[in-house]
């Protein structure tokens, strides 16, 4: 605060005193708000999930790059510097070439997906719950061989429900 004062104005005692303690209050104000900042500054916060899952990603990106712009001795490729390896990471993460894959037994194409949890044993009650879970999934996946609920639910081994697409091995 910046307080423009006229050389030639006279303060009586109490006025002084009065504005002494107006700056005293402000300044011990201001540094109760920096010692609190200081407090909440040492304190991490808690990362959410998504943040975790996206550190996860970034972290398999970092290890992709680094795989494919270092030597086997550990050396950076020539001409290649720690910018290129920071900018291939994240467009992989991006692009999610570091997301699992399967194979779509429809076409027989590799197939990115977003998990490749492992598969329940067939009438347990994890897969029981799967199934009617994935089911239940509004949509033309029953008759688009793209689909990727179409895909995992083969992969999970779903009983067919009517109308859904059946594979060749068992029409």
């Amino acid at each position: 605060m910046v307080v423009l004062v006229d050389r030639n104005m006279m303060l009586t005692p109490d006025e002084y005193m009065a504005l002494m303690r107006l700056i005293s209050s402000e300044k011990e104000s201001e540094g109760a708000r920096e010692q609190a900042k200081m407090a909440d500054a040492a304190k991490p916060r808690r990362r959410t999930r998504t943040a975790r899952a996206q550190d996860k990603k970034l972290s398999a990106a970092f290890k992709e790059a680094n795989r494919r712009y270092r030597k086997k001795d550990g050396s950076l490729r020539s001409g290649r510097t720690q910018g290129d390896i920071a900018r291939l990471a994240h467009r992989l993460r991006r692009r999610c070439d570091v997301m699992p894959k399967t194979k779509n037994p429809y076409t027989g194409r590799i197939i990115t997906v977003s998990s490749l949890v492992k598969v329940a044993p067939v009438g347990s009650a994890r897969w029981r719950s799967y199934c009617a879970r994935s089911a239940g999934i509004p949509g033309n996946w029953k008759t688009n061989s793209s689909s990727k609920n179409l895909v995992q639910r083969r992969r999970w081994k779903c009983d067919y429900i009517e109308g859904e697409l059946r594979l060749p091995s068992d029409q």
